[in-house]
């Protein structure tokens, strides 16, 4: 018999599937596999920074139901409470997810909880903060804040197209100076992503 576990589960849902998403009956299977769920329900990366640390002592791990944002806003809390993460992918490329080989059918997806597949992967770090997938300035930055949750909604993974569209016609070239493997490269930019995972939007 396994040993009860407490996790914490965080539901975006403002994610493009986390507020009409069916997650009834993977709460029973983790029940019946002998792990206690506490959810909170909240869009606010501040608050899901919080929740996780109020209770860094009390839970075994964390589930976060949202996109790459979401997880995204939980890497820091997570690395500092020394938490394993366990991931529902709800929002609209999940790009982690795809990277991690976590099935996008909710069902798979609480079967790997329920079966505790568990591996170790990189964080990256720019400025004191940790992130889990990719970490950009300039154009991806701008097509992040094109693509509100009401786009998303409608457009699913097309909006990514017409929100770089809109960005593109906001965007301005920049110079970057990168030093890689000790050579050093002075270029111009509309974008500049340090990627951790294989995929990106």
């Amino acid at each position: 018999m396994s040993t009860p576990q407490k996790a914490l589960l965080i539901i975006n849902p403002k994610s493009r599937q986390g507020g009409e998403a069916s997650i009834d009956a993977g709460l029973e299977k983790l029940q019946l596999a002998g792990i206690t769920v506490e959810t909170v329900s909240t869009s606010d990366c501040a608050h899901t920074s919080n929740e996780i640390s109020a209770r860094g002592n009390t839970i075994d791990f964390v589930i976060v139901g949202g996109g790459d944002g979401t997880i995204s806003s939980t890497a820091q809390a997570l690395y500092e409470n020394k938490l394993p993460l366990a991931i529902l992918p709800l929002g609209t490329a999940n790009d982690l997810a795809r990277s991690l080989g976590i099935p996008s059918n909710l069902d798979k997806a609480f079967d790997l909880i329920v079966a505790n597949n568990r591996r170790w992967i990189d964080l990256g770090v720019v400025n004191g903060h940790h992130f889990f997938n990719a970490c950009h300035i300039g154009l991806g930055v701008r097509i992040t804040h094109e693509l509100t949750p009401e786009l998303k909604k409608k457009w699913g993974v097309l909006s990514y197209l017409k929100a770089t569209s809109s960005a593109l016609a906001r965007s301005s070239e920049f110079r970057v100076q990168l030093t890689v493997d000790g050579k050093m490269y002075r270029q111009r930019a509309l974008e500049l992503t340090v990627g951790n995972g294989r995929y990106y939007g």
